[in-house]
């Protein structure tokens, strides 16, 4: 291996889990400050579904490539400035005093973010025995759950006061966590363009799993802060607390749940993770006051966990020759699916609000023969070979 890529510390993981956690914070900020953009833009909640598509689907489209890309580049230069990137980027969205400015530092976020997020998971993966690897990434997903958490929190609460103040927070933790990059040299021996795994069945059909999760029952969350906001007519911290009752719960389950995942295998994990997360997402279109939509959707988030944990450990085993060319690929469906249910959901909603809770608990029926077909996550399954490693 032409450049070295050293495992971090147990100190030195912090940083790594604390990284974690902006990936959602950025995206989820402002789901619970939509009305407050809506009056300040003078736009529209089909247009605004646009300002989460943004941040989305080039995070989504450079994920195919970025976690590719970071390892030739050097995952401590690669980490570093993104951070600092996304910190201006994130004040440019604050003080925009336009749509299309707030939209275009959206995008340029969603980019950035596409580069630190495979970075992080990847470094965490090498420091790991694969005997206790679905345990540590329980652990990240659960720091990914508490900046779901505190995206809905930071923008309800901001939204309240003044919703730029949300950003402005966001670009200052970012701007520190670019003093703590994780390790990692550039390496030569891996080729720019991630051209070969595109063509291998087992990612592919992981890849449509996780579209499948972001587009239905992970991506929900855009459709609770519209019931809460919209149908229940809540405030934006009241339904920023709301919002909170999932990732709250998600955050104790990653660490059990990884430790199932070892147990039982990838494959049988996420295939229950799919079906019970799915059954409770559809059954929040029951919820007809506050009380009972944070209740339902905290179990619910404690379920979305399990998906997670689940497609991204057996993404991290898959190809251990490029960890995160492979964690990329993968996420990028998933953040792809995202940007869709948005695009699909908030129309959907606008005629019933039903409707858009029971489509998304059934588009998440179909990552379940996704990852059955996969084939990996079994017990017997061996890591994909190595010699694809390099072309990842």
């Amino acid at each position: 291996m032409a450049g070295s890529i050293a495992a971090p510390s147990r100190f030195s993981r912090l940083p790594l889990y604390i990284g974690g956690l902006m990936g959602p914070l950025g995206t989820g900020i402002m789901v619970p400050m939509i009305p407050e953009l809506r009056q300040e833009f003078s736009t529209s909640n089909s247009v605004l579904a646009w300002g989460w598509a943004l941040y989305l689907v080039p995070f989504a489209a450079l994920m195919l490539v970025s976690g590719t890309l970071s390892e030739r580049w050097g995952r401590r230069r690669t980490a570093r400035w993104s951070f600092l990137l996304y910190a201006v980027v994130s004040v440019l969205c604050a003080a925009a005093p336009t749509l299309g400015l707030f939209f275009a530092g959206r995008a340029v976020a969603g980019a950035l973010n596409a580069f630190f997020t495979p970075i992080l998971l990847a470094a965490l993966a090498d420091a790991t025995p694969t005997e206790r690897l679905g345990e540590v990434v329980g652990v990240y997903a659960g720091f990914q759950s508490f900046g779901s958490l505190l995206a809905p929190l930071t923008g309800g609460l901001a939204a309240d006061v003044n919703w730029r103040l949300a950003f402005v927070l966001v670009a200052g933790a970012s701007f520190m966590l670019s003093w703590f990059p994780p390790p990692g040299d550039p390496r030569v021996d891996i080729e720019p363009l991630p051209t070969r795994p595109l063509r291998q069945r087992p990612l592919r059909l992981l890849g449509v799993a996780a579209f499948a999760a972001g587009a239905g029952p992970i991506g929900v969350a855009v459709v609770v802060g519209l019931e809460a906001r919209d149908e229940l007519g809540l405030s934006g911290s009241a339904a920023g607390f709301v919002l909170m009752a999932g990732p709250a719960a998600a955050m104790f389950a990653g660490r059990a749940w990884g430790r199932v995942l070892d147990r039982v295998g990838g494959r049988r994990a996420s295939v229950a993770a799919y079906l019970i997360c799915s059954a409770l997402v559809a059954a929040m279109a029951g919820a007809s006051t506050a009380v009972v939509l944070a209740a339902v959707w905290a179990v619910a988030g404690f379920s979305t966990n399990f998906i997670v944990v689940s497609i991204q450990s057996v993404a991290a085993a898959a190809l251990p020759a490029n960890r995160a060319g492979a964690i990329s690929f993968v996420l990028a469906h998933r953040f792809l699916g995202h940007a869709v249910g948005a695009l699909v959901w908030f129309p959907v909603f606008a005629v019933s609000p039903a409707a858009a809770f029971v489509g998304s608990g059934t588009v998440g029926l179909l990552g379940v023969g996704a990852v059955y077909a996969s084939g990996l996550g079994t017990r017997s399954e061996q890591p994909l070979g190595r010699e694809l490693g390099a072309g990842a």
